[in-house]
């Protein structure tokens, strides 16, 4: 038997973060970055490279969404 959660978008948000956070720390099976991104070869979430300054942005506003 399968159960599913409704979540909020705040609660959507937390859920993401947390995620990316494990993944980022837990995971170590990355593919090489194409177009200023990479993706885990685990879960499959894809994260920006630290070194392209447009990605800096989003993160920051990733995380004001979740703070």
């Amino acid at each position: 038997m399968e159960r599913t959660v409704e979540l909020d978008g705040r609660q959507r948000d937390w859920v993401n973060l947390l995620g990316t956070l494990w993944c980022r720390h837990f995971h170590d099976s990355v593919m090489w970055p194409i177009h200023g991104e990479y993706e885990c070869r685990s879960c499959g979430r894809r994260h920006s490279v630290s070194w392209d300054p447009r990605n800096k942005i989003q993160e920051r506003r990733t995380l004001e969404l979740a703070a």
